[in-house]
C-alpha cells in the first residue's frame, strides 16, 4: 500500500512539474514533491533517465525565479541522469529547453553544459 501511495503521489506531482502553464513557484513545488516521493526510484538507471526531465523542469522554475546557481545544479543533475542509460533522454532535454525563451533559463542551461 505504501509503495502504491508514494508512486501515485510522485506521478501526480510529476505531471504538475512538467506542465508548462504553471507559474514558476507552483512548478517548483510540484517538482520538489515529485522528487521527495519518487526519489527512491533513482536506484534504477532507466527510472533515473526518465526522471531527468523533472530535474530539467525544476531548473527552469529555479532560473525563472532568479535562483541561477540552484538552476545550474538542477540542469547538471538532469544531464547526468539522462546519461544513466542509453536512449533518447538527452534529446528530450534539448527539445524541451529549446522551447524556453527566458534569457535566465538559457544562461543557466549554458552554464550547466559548460561545467558538465
Amino acid at each position: 500500500m505504501f509503495l502504491w501511495l508514494t508512486v501515485t503521489i510522485a506521478a501526480f506531482n510529476a505531471r504538475g512539474c512538467r506542465a508548462t502553464d504553471n507559474p514558476p513557484e507552483t512548478k517548483l513545488g510540484y517538482c520538489d514533491r515529485s522528487e521527495k516521493f519518487g526519489g527512491w526510484m533513482d536506484v534504477i538507471p532507466i527510472e533515473r533517465a526518465k526522471g531527468s526531465i523533472l530535474h530539467l523542469e525544476r531548473g527552469i522554475a529555479l532560473a525563472a525565479l532568479g535562483m541561477e546557481n540552484e538552476a545550474v545544479t538542477s540542469f547538471q543533475r538532469a544531464l547526468n541522469d539522462a546519461g544513466a542509460t542509453a536512449g533518447i533522454w538527452k534529446d528530450n532535454l534539448a527539445a524541451r529547453i529549446a522551447q524556453e525563451n527566458g534569457i535566465e533559463v538559457q544562461q543557466a542551461w549554458g552554464k550547466a553544459l559548460k561545467t558538465k
